[in-house]
């Protein structure tokens, strides 16, 4: 009987490009003895490298196509809304679902993509997208309190980014991810011990959230700018991962010689070159057309908004009353939402459109049928749009005559299985991944360099370290992908991989006699789920409000 264990400690946003850098400064002893001693190597980001697809392959070991996530948000039936994902958006079976079908007792923690929790066969505790502390985040739901019993308080995921978007402070928003990140280990190590476990998982976004906001500080350009406030805040990212390697050492003081343990992010990460308004590119090339009057209407909207709202931060701080005016800036009026911009697009004589918010790098087409205006026709007429945009995407320049779109895809070039349909028609990457999408519908310009040099972007360099029976030392892993993570928990853990698992056991971190003592099981049965849901049902409209709060960028 297998009795062995696996521990999966992920940090979310990690990078070797920081990390080394840190080891060879002497600093991060836990991670830097790991990466001289153990097995370790880039672990290779899905496309997007975003978060919600990252870690939803992470736990599931398929290509989006099979999961059907692409973003944060999902396509609505018949409508232009996107709505958020949540956990009910998954049309596949997570890791620690299988685990607990097959009798292992699993802890789930702060993991991305985890709201509403599953039932498990042990504890879980959602991270990402969990909209509030009224909400039921917690399996049982009961956990909740006994954390607050244990612990004093348990903070979710998304408060200090709703800190930071609100106010831009960004020292009460670092201070609060240092206590949530602390009070996440707490929780960690507190049920560790309160139970037995096969599988566990934490996820630490720490990191990710800092590089954020603080890459910039390390960007000369900025530094020459402004030079004492470099100075000021230049070590948030090196203390965010001094405290996460601080944490490292405190739980492998715990694991036994039982357990494996795994070390990861969902991706990388590096500096903003250009915003790129993918909307306004699309009008100016004639196949988004907006209403005349509701661009009046906007234009004068946001001219509005940004006098008053820059009276009101004045007026708050000379009176002293910073957080009452911080609630009148946010009331409806003063606030255009962009999940409703497409009120403004004249559908009629539009072709294409991109999203209305931030950060995704994808094309939709106005199709008959699917679309509630759609114009464009089926077969002929879509697939010649769509090579005419990916063309003229790769024909996108910069200021310096350098390519903004590294590529360009149709989406069943990227992605296989039953939910293809689900992705956006064109999915791109920028150069370098330096290039945020906006998806603001109106202005002059297509490319502008962030004055601010924010927020930082993903990129496809993931980190993987592992350690354990049967895993070499001193090793560099090459050709390691997010969704091998799920099939080498499995395998670790003697089961079987479901055939439709898209990833493969990373079987060169393994010694050769291990792997011959130890064959790899398939399974027959699929890992695909009977869930079929919209996750956007999930959330009250005021929860909808928080997390579009937490995830500005």
């Amino acid at each position: 009987m297998n009795n062995k264990k696996v521990f999966v400690f992920g940090i979310d946003g990690a990078t070797f490009d920081i990390i080394i850098p840190l080891i060879q400064k002497g600093k991060l002893p836990n991670l830097a003895r790991m990466v001289q001693t153990k097995a370790y190597g880039n672990l290779t980001s899905t496309i997007p490298p975003n978060s919600s697809v990252a870690w939803t392959s992470f736990a599931t070991g398929k290509n989006a196509g099979k999961h059907g996530i692409y973003y944060f948000r999902e396509r609505k039936a018949n409508s232009y809304e996107r709505p958020f994902i949540s956990s009910h958006s998954i049309k596949s079976k997570t890791i620690w679902k299988i685990l607990s079908e097959y009798g292992k007792k699993v802890g789930v923690i702060n993991v991305p993509i985890a709201y509403p929790p599953e039932v498990v066969n042990g504890y879980m505790i959602s991270g990402l997208l969990a909209p509030n502390r009224k909400s039921i985040f917690t399996y049982p739901p009961r956990l909740h309190f006994e954390l607050l019993e244990k612990l004093g308080d348990y903070p979710l995921d998304n408060e200090a980014e709703i800190i930071y978007h609100s106010s831009g402070d960004e020292i009460s928003a670092f201070q609060h991810l240092i206590y949530s990140n602390k009070k996440v280990m707490e929780a960690t190590f507190y049920l560790m011990d309160k139970f037995e476990w096969d599988f566990f998982v934490v996820v630490l976004t720490l990191a990710d959230k800092v590089q954020h906001i603080a890459w910039k500080y390390t960007i000369p350009e900025f530094r020459k700018q402004y030079p004492e406030l470099c100075m000021k805040f230049e070590n948030m990212i090196e203390v965010s991962y001094s405290i996460v390697d601080e944490q490292l050492g405190r739980l492998k003081e715990r694991l036994d010689n039982n357990t494996n343990l795994i070390i990861l992010s969902d991706h990388g990460f590096g500096s903003i070159s250009y915003q790129f308004y993918v909307n306004i590119w699309l009008n100016k090339l004639g196949l988004l057309n907006l209403k005349k009057y509701a661009v009046m209407k906007y234009r004068f909207q946001e001219s509005i908004k940004t006098s008053l709202k820059s009276f009101l931060t004045r007026f708050g701080k000379k009176v002293g009353m910073t957080e009452i005016m911080d609630k009148v800036i946010n009331i409806p009026f003063l606030n255009m939402n962009n999940e409703k911009a497409y009120t403004l697009v004249d559908w009629s004589r539009t072709k294409a459109f991109s999203s209305w918010t931030n950060g995704e790098e994808i094309i939709l087409i106005n199709l008959k049928g699917r679309e509630p205006e759609g114009i464009v026709d089926h077969d002929n007429e879509y697939e010649e749009l769509r090579d005419f945009i990916i063309k003229r995407l790769e024909e996108v320049r910069g200021e310096n005559g350098e390519k903004v779109v590294d590529r360009a895809y149709k989406r069943e070039e990227l992605y296989s299985g039953p939910y293809v349909y689900l992705a956006p028609d064109i999915q791109f990457t920028t150069m370098d991944m330096s290039i945020q999408p906006r998806g603001k519908l109106t202005g002059k310009d297509i490319l502008v360099r962030p004055s601010d040099f924010s927020p930082a972007l993903h990129r496809m360099n993931g980190i993987f370290i592992i350690e354990g029976e049967g895993i070499k030392e001193h090793f560099r892993i090459e050709g390691a992908h997010i969704i091998d993570i799920a099939p080498t928990v499995l395998y670790l853990l003697g089961l079987p991989i479901p055939n439709d698992i898209d990833g493969r056991v990373i079987t060169s971190c393994f010694k050769e006699e291990y792997l011959k003592e130890n064959a790899i099981q398939r399974s027959e049965h699929p890992s695909s789920s009977s869930i079929d849901t919209e996750g956007g049902k999930t959330y009250t409209e005021d929860e909808k409000k928080q997390l579009a709060e937490a995830l500005k960028g």
